[in-house]
């Protein structure tokens, strides 16, 4: 090893020291604003690593109760269901190891039509359970309606009980379901991700 060498290690020592002495003065010293006041300021030792401190929880909406209107027919222009209700096709894929968070709910032992209800987020689902004590005999079938323009945007049809989810990512706005029932208790919980809340 030549004398260079010795040398260069000896001055990243002290380089080393400096600034662990610069650092800890820092630390030591007392800022003071224009006005004379001792401000604090954030020490090394203070601060907290990102990946120990716990996410703040973000409060779930209030889960509105969706329910019939008494005459759809005053009401809404489209209010029957469409007579080709297979061209929306199966349940749509899950999200994956993510649950839905529900905002609205709608529960109905036979058919008719909702009131308006605003949806706020620009993704969420229609996540539909069919039970039945007729299996045989049973089934339902659901529009979702865009309240604006009458149009039909989603639907499903399920014969028997079952489970069907329908992913739903448009502009936020109001809407309305038309359901038709028979021997089917339905539950229809509208959810969206918790990164939209």
């Amino acid at each position: 090893m030549s004398s260079g060498d010795l040398l260069s290690v000896a001055a990243g020592v002290v380089i080393v020291i400096l600034v662990a002495f610069a650092v800890q003065w820092w630390g030591d010293c007392d800022l003071i604003d224009d006005r004379g006041v001792v401000v604090e300021h954030p020490s090394i030792s203070n601060q907290t690593d990102p990946a120990l401190t716990t996410p703040v929880p973000v409060p779930t909406p209030p889960i509105s109760r969706i329910s019939y209107v008494e005459k759809p027919v005053l009401k809404y222009k489209t209010y029957l269901i469409p007579d080709e209700m297979n061209c929306f096709a199966a349940s749509d894929p899950p999200w994956g190891p993510e649950d839905g968070i529900p905002f609205a709910c709608l529960d109905v032992n036979r058919g008719g039509v909702t009131e308006t209800f605003s949806v706020p987020y620009q993704m969420w689902r229609m996540n539909c359970t069919v039970t039945s004590e007729k299996p045989a005999s049973s089934y339902v079938k659901v529009a979702l309606v865009d309240a604006g323009n009458n149009s039909v945007i989603k639907g499903f049809e399920l014969n028997g009980p079952g489970h069907i989810i329908k992913n739903i990512q448009i502009l936020p706005r109001d809407y309305y379901l038309i359901v038709e029932s028979q021997n089917a208790m339905t539950h229809i919980a509208m959810e969206t991700k918790q990164k939209f809340l």
